[in-house]
C-alpha cells in the first residue's frame, strides 16, 4: 500500500525544486527585501505540499492497520470478485446471451454461492455436492414439470387454448414445490456441513422451476426451461472452479500449514505470557491482588484453543487434499498430534491463577479484611521466595524453548530462512535453530532444566528447616517427622507449597520434552524430498462414510477380541457396556433378519418425527405461503411480473432453527440488501449504465464486500447477500441491454428500470425475511434457551464418560495393563482413540454453547429474564472440568510401565505397585455429572441431600500403607511430580464439580420437601416438624 504512493511523493519533490529554481533566477535582480519574502513564501508551499502527500500516506497505513489488511486478504477478496465478474462479462457475448437469454444472471449468482475462496479440498468437495443436489434437483424438477403437464392434458377442457392457466397443473406444481423444499431443508438441517450451500442453490432451482410450471403447456417447453436452467448453474459452478483452482490457487494443505505456523507462534507468545506471570508472582500479593500479566495469559490460552479448534476442522480436508510437497497426509496428522501434547502442559500452567485463586478462598484471604494478618503475610512471602527460587531455571528453559519452536518452523519449512552472514567464532560454540545438532543442545537443556529442580527443591527444604537433603535426595528424611513440631495448618499449607512447585515444575519439563519430540520429527522430515501427493483408498473411503455418517461416535469397537488372539495364548480384552453404543429401553437387541429388518423400518418414523423434519416442515410452509400466490389463477400472472419468487427464495435459504439467530439474521440481511441496494445506484449510474465501466465497478464492490466474509465472519450473510443481490440487479441490466426488453420480457417479468428494480428487490428480500421470521416462532418459538439447555445436558452427559475413560486410563497404565503404543488394539490405544474423539466432541459443544449464548439475546424475552449469568458460568465450568481431565490423563502417562521396562527405579516400582492397590481417581465424579446432566436435560430438580464431592485424598491413603513412599527424599523422581499433578487437578476438578453442582440447584431447584418455621423474634427455637405441619394445617383449614 505504500510503495505506490512513494513515487508520488518523490516525484512531488522534484516539480517543487524545479519551480523554486526557476524562480530564484528570475527574481535575482531583485531587491533583498522582495527576495526574502518570495522564498519565505515559497518556503511555506513548498512545507504545505510536502505535508500534504505524507498526510496521505499515514491516512492510508492507518486505514491499511485498521482493516487488517495483508496480501492472502486481498488475494482471497480479489479471488472472490473474479468469478462473478468474469460471468457478468461472459454474458456480453452474443453466443452465451442467446443460449441463456433470461437466465443469464444466475450465472454470475452460482458462481457466488459456489464460494471458490474455499481451500481448494473443501471447494472440491462443495463443487462435488453442488452439482450432485443441483442436478437431482433438475431431475425432481422434470419429474414435477411432466406430472404437472399430464395433469394439464387429463382436466383440459377441449377447445381452451394451449397456454391458458390450468389450475390442476399448479395444484400438482405446487405439492411438488412444499415436497422438494421439504427434503432440501431437512436434509440442509441434519447435515449442516455438507448441505449447506447445495441446499440453497437447489433450493433455488426449486422455487424458480416450480412457480413457471404451471405456464408450460407441452414437456418440450419444460425440458427447454429446465435444461437452460441446469446450464446456467452449471456453468457458473464451472467459473467459480476456473478461479479456484487456477487464480491464485489455495490449498487446504497450505491453509492448515499456516495455521500450524500460527499455533507454534501462538505457544510462543503463550510462553512468554507464562513467563511474564510467573515473574510478576515474586513481587505482588497473588491472594488479594489480580496480577496485571494475569489477564494477557488468558488471552493467549483462549486464543490457542480457538486456533486448535479451528485446524483440528481444517486438518481432515487437508487430509483429503493433492499437493506437491515433502509432507504427507500422516505427517500432518502427526504435527497436530504433537502440537496438541505441547499446548496441555501449557494450559496446565495457565491454570496456576485458577489454583493459587482457590487457595485464597479456601484460606479465607479474600474475605478476611485485617491486612496485617501474620499467617497470611507469611504465606505470602512463601510464595515470593517460591517463585523467585524457580524464576532462573524457568527463565533459561523458556529461552531454549523459544529457540526449539524457531528450530521447528524452519525444519518443517514454514519458515525460510534468514539470509545474512553467519558469525564464524558463535557458530563454533552455539548451535542456531535450523542447524543440524540442535536437537541434542536442546536435550542438554531440558535435561539440565531436570536436574536444576533438585537445586531449586533443596533450596526450598533450607528455606522450611526441614533439614538439607543429600544431593541425589536419597538419604532418609521423614517428612512427618521433620515437620512433626509445627502446627497442622503449617503442614498443610507447606505440602500445598510444595505440590505447587512441583506442579509447575512438572509441567514445564513435559512442555520440553513435547517440544523436543517435535524437534526430532521436524528432523527427520527436513530431508524428505517434494513428490506428489494422492489421498490413499482408505482415505477416501473413510471421507465417503463421513457424507452419511458425518458424527464420529466412540463406539467403534465392541465385544472382546477375537478368538483367534485368545486361542494363541494371548490375553483376551472384554470391553465395558459403554462401547457397545446406548440401549434401546423399549426394545431388545435384534437376534434374527425379521427383526434387524424391522429395526432399519423404525428409523423411518422417527426421521419423521425427528427435529431437522420439523424444521424441513416449517420451511415448506413459509414457502407456500408466497409460493400460493403463483398457484392461483388470478395470481400467477402477478407472481411472475413482480418477481415474488425471490422473496419464496429468501424465505428458503434464510430460515433458522432458533429465533434468536432468526432475528440476528433478519436484521443483518436487511442491512446488506439495503447496502447492495445503494450500491447499485452508484455502480450503474456513475458510468450512465456503460457495460465496461459497470463490471469494473462490481468487481470494487464485490472485492470490498468479501472483506466482511474474510475479515468478520459472524457477519459473512451480510458479504454474501450484498454480494448476490448486487450481481441480481446489475446483472439484470446489462442482460436486458444485450438481449433488449422484448426478449426480457418474454419470461413474463416486467422491465423495471435500475432506479425502480433495486427498491423492489429491496421490497422482495423484506418481505421474504419477515415471512421466515414468522414462520420461526409460529407455531411456537425454539428458543436457544431450550437449545442451550439441552446442550449443556449433553456436555455433561459426555464429560461423564469422559472422566470413567480417563479413570479407566490412569487404572490401565498404573496396573502396566496399556500394552503397546503400536497396537492399535491394545487397550491404551483404544482408551486414548476414544478419549480424543469424546475431547473433540466436547471442545465443539462448548463452541456451539458460546454461540448460542451469544444469540440468545437477540431473541425477544416473554416473561422471566433469561439466567445467562449462571449458563454463561456452567459452560466456563464444564471447559474447565475438561482441562482438568485432560491434565489428569496426560500426567499419567508418567505411571506407564509394561513388564520388559527395566528404566523404572526401585521407588517408582514400588511407587506403582502401591498405586495399583488402591483407587487412584473418585469414582462419584461421573455418577455427579450423569446425574447433573438428567436433570438440567430434562428439567428436573436435584435429589434432596446431595452432599458436595469429597476430594480424594490420595496422598493420605498411601501414606497410611506406607509412610516412606511420599517422603521427601523422593521429591526429585518424575513420578512424584506427576503425582502432584494429579492431586491438584483432582482436587481443581472436584473444586469446579460443586461450583457446577451450585450452579445446576440454582438453576433447576432442588427435591426438597423440608419446612422450617421461624418463631417472634426472642423465642430461641424453632418449632418441630410435626408442630409446624399442624400449624399449616390449621390455618389451611
Amino acid at each position: 500500500m505504500s510503495s505506490p504512493t512513494a513515487p508520488d511523493t518523490s516525484a512531488s519533490h522534484s516539480s517543487l525544486d524545479s519551480r523554486k529554481s526557476r524562480k530564484d533566477t528570475n527574481d535575482g535582480d531583485g531587491s533583498e527585501g522582495h527576495a526574502g519574502s518570495s522564498n519565505k513564501a515559497e518556503d511555506n508551499t513548498e512545507e504545505s505540499k510536502e505535508k500534504r502527500p505524507n498526510f496521505i500516506v499515514r491516512k492510508a497505513k492507518s486505514l491499511w492497520t485498521t482493516l487488517d489488511l495483508d496480501k492472502p486478504t486481498l488475494i482471497t477478496m480479489f479471488r472472490a470478485a473474479c468469478a462473478p465478474t468474469i460471468a457478468l462479462a461472459f454474458y456480453q457475448s452474443a453466443a452465451v446471451a442467446n443460449e441463456f437469454t433470461t437466465l443469464g444472471y444466475l450465472v454470475a449468482i452460482a458462481s457466488i454461492l459456489a464460494i471458490p475462496i474455499m481451500p481448494r479440498a473443501k471447494f472440491l468437495q462443495n463443487l462435488l455436492f453442488n452439482v450432485l443436489a443441483t442436478c437431482v434437483g433438475a431431475a425432481l424438477s422434470l419429474l414435477a414439470i411432466w406430472t404437472g403437464v399430464q395433469a394439464r392434458n387429463h382436466t383440459q377442457p377441449p377447445g381452451t387454448p394451449a397456454t391458458a392457466f390450468n389450475s390442476s397443473q399448479a395444484a400438482v406444481s405446487g405439492i411438488w414445490l412444499f415436497f422438494e423444499i421439504y427434503l432440501i431443508n431437512t436434509l440442509k438441517s441434519a447435515r449442516p456441513a455438507v448441505f449447506t450451500f447445495p441446499g440453497i442453490l437447489t433450493s433455488i432451482f426449486a422455487v424458480v422451476s416450480m412457480t413457471y410450471s404451471p405456464s408450460f403447456p407441452t414437456i418440450a417447453a419444460g425440458e427447454s426451461f429446465a435444461r437452460r436452467l441446469l446450464i446456467a448453474f452449471l456453468t457458473g459452478f464451472g467459473i467459480a472452479a476456473g478461479v479456484s483452482l487456477f487464480v491464485f490457487p489455495v490449498s487446504s494443505r497450505k491453509v492448515v500449514m499456516k495455521e500450524m505456523t500460527g499455533y507454534i507462534m501462538s505457544i510462543r507468545g503463550l510462553l512468554k505470557a507464562e513467563m511474564s506471570y510467573l515473574h510478576s508472582l515474586e513481587t505482588v500479593d497473588m491472594f488479594r491482588e489480580t496480577s496485571p500479566a494475569a489477564g494477557p495469559l488468558k488471552a493467549a490460552v483462549a486464543g490457542l484453543k480457538a486456533l486448535h479448534g479451528k485446524m483440528s476442522q481444517d486438518l481432515v480436508f487437508a487430509k483429503r487434499d493433492f499437493a506437491w510437497g515433502h509432507l504427507t497426509a500422516s505427517d500432518l496428522g502427526q504435527i497436530s498430534t504433537l502440537l496438541r501434547q505441547i499446548m496441555l502442559p501449557f494450559i496446565g500452567m495457565s491454570a496456576t491463577i485458577d489454583i493459587l485463586g482457590r487457595v485464597a478462598e479456601q484460606q479465607g484471604y479474600k474475605e478476611n479484611d485485617e491486612v496485617d494478618d501474620e499467617m497470611e503475610h507469611k504465606a505470602v512471602e512463601e510464595y515470593h521466595l517460591l517463585m523467585k527460587s524457580l524464576h532462573e531455571p524457568f527463565e533459561g528453559v523458556a529461552g531454549a524453548m523459544d529457540e526449539a519452536l524457531e528450530h521447528i518452523l524452519l525444519k518443517l519449512k514454514f519458515k525460510p530462512k534468514a539470509k545474512g552472514k553467519d558469525d564464524v567464532e558463535e557458530k563454533a560454540d552455539v548451535v542456531k535453530p535450523g542447524e543440524d545438532g540442535f536437537a541434542k543442545y536442546f536435550e542438554e537443556k531440558v535435561n539440565a532444566f531436570y536436574k536444576s529442580r533438585e537445586v531449586s527443591l533443596k533450596e526450598w527444604c533450607l528455606q522450611k528447616g526441614i533439614g538439607e537433603p543429600p544431593k541425589t535426595f536419597s538419604g532418609q528424611v521423614d517428612w512427618n517427622k521433620a515437620l512433626e513440631l509445627v502446627s497442622t495448618v503449617t503442614r498443610q499449607r507447606t505440602q500445598r507449597e510444595l505440590f505447587v512447585a512441583l506442579y509447575m515444575e512438572y509441567l514445564m519439563w513435559s512442555a520440553g520434552q513435547a517440544i523436543l519430540n517435535l524437534v526430532r520429527f521436524a528432523d527427520t522430515t527436513s530431508t524428505a524430498k517434494n513428490r506428489l501427493i494422492l489421498p490413499g483408498r482408505r482415505r477416501m473411503r473413510k471421507w465417503v462414510m463421513s457424507v452419511f455418517n458425518p458424527d464420529t461416535t466412540p463406539h467403534d469397537d465392541s465385544g472382546a477380541l477375537d478368538q483367534g488372539a485368545a486361542q494363541a495364548g494371548e490375553n483376551q480384552l472384554y470391553m465395558g457396556q459403554a462401547y457397545s453404543g446406548m440401549k434401546d429401553p423399549e426394545h431388545k437387541t435384534a437376534k434374527n433378519m425379521w427383526e434387524k429388518f424391522g429395526n432399519i423400518m423404525r428409523k423411518f418414523p422417527a426421521a419423521l418425527r425427528s427435529p431437522h423434519s420439523v424444521f424441513g416442515f416449517r420451511v415448506a410452509c413459509g414457502v407456500m405461503s408466497i409460493g400460493i400466490v403463483a398457484f392461483l389463477r388470478n395470481t400467477h400472472l402477478f407472481f411472475l411480473e413482480q418477481r415474488l419468487f425471490w422473496a419464496a427464495i429468501m424465505v428458503a435459504i434464510s430460515m433458522n432453527r432458533l429465533s434468536g439467530q432468526s432475528v440476528f439474521n433478519f436484521i443483518v440481511r436487511i442491512f446488506g440488501t439495503a447496502l447492495a441496494t445503494v450500491m447499485s445506484y452508484i455502480i450503474w449510474y456513475i458510468v450512465d449504465g456503460k457495460a465496461a465501466g459497470v463490471l469494473v465497478f462490481e468487481f470494487i464492490w464485490i472485492f470490498c464486500a468479501f472483506w466482511i466474509v474474510v475479515k468478520r465472519p459472524r457477519f459473512i450473510v451480510v458479504g454474501i447477500i450484498s454480494s448476490v443481490t448486487s450481481v441480481l440487479i446489475i446483472g439484470y441490466e446489462l442482460q436486458v441491454d444485450k438481449i433488449g426488453e422484448v426478449v426480457a420480457e418474454s419470461n413474463f417479468q416486467v422491465y423495471y428500470p435500475t432506479y425502480l428494480l433495486a427498491p423492489y428487490r429491496l421490497a422482495t428480500v423484506a418481505g421474504g425475511l419477515f415471512v421466515a421470521f414468522l414462520w420461526t416462532i409460529f407455531p411456537y418459538p425454539i428458543s436457544e434457551n431450550s437449545e442451550l439447555r439441552k446442550d449443556l445436558g449433553t456436555t455433561l452427559f459426555s464429560l461423564a464418560g469422559h472422566y470413567a475413560i480417563v479413570h479407566e486410563t490412569v487404572r490401565t497404565r498404573v496396573r502396566g495393563e496399556e500394552g503397546s503404543p503400536d497396537d492399535k488394539k491394545s487397550p491404551g490405544q483404544r482408551l486414548e482413540k476414544v478419549r480424543l474423539e469424546v475431547f473433540a466432541k466436547e471442545m465443539l459443544l462448548i463452541q456451539t454453547m458460546r454461540a448460542n449464548l451469544g444469540f440468545q439475546s437477540w431473541q425477544l424475552e416473554i416473561g422471566g429474564k433469561f439466567p445467562k449469568e449462571i449458563y454463561s458460568r456452567l459452560i466456563n465450568e464444564a471447559e474447565s472440568i475438561l482441562s482438568w481431565m485432560a491434565l489428569i490423563a496426560y500426567a499419567s502417562k508418567s505411571f506407564a510401565i509394561s513388564a520388559d521396562d527395566g528404566s523404572k527405579d526401585e521407588w517408582q516400582l514400588d511407587f506403582l505397585k502401591l498405586l495399583s492397590g488402591v483407587e487412584t481417581t473418585s469414582e462419584q465424579v461421573s455418577s455427579r455429572l450423569a446425574l447433573l446432566s438428567n436433570s438440567v436435560s430434562n428439567g428436573t430438580p436435584l435429589p434432596p441431600y446431595l452432599q458436595p464431592v469429597q476430594a480424594y485424598n490420595l496422598d493420605d491413603k498411601l501414606q497410611m500403607i506406607n509412610k516412606e513412599i511420599l517422603s521427601i527424599n523422593h521429591i526429585a523422581q518424575p513420578g512424584y511430580a506427576a503425582f502432584a499433578v494429579m492431586q491438584i487437578a483432582s482436587r481443581s476438578l472436584i473444586y469446579d464439580l460443586n461450583k457446577l453442582t451450585e450452579d445446576v440447584k440454582s438453576l433447576v431447584g432442588e427435591l426438597d420437601f423440608s419446612f422450617r418455621f421461624e418463631k417472634n423474634a426472642g423465642a430461641g427455637s424453632a418449632n418441630t416438624s410435626g408442630e409446624d405441619l399442624s400449624n399449616k394445617q390449621s390455618k389451611n383449614d
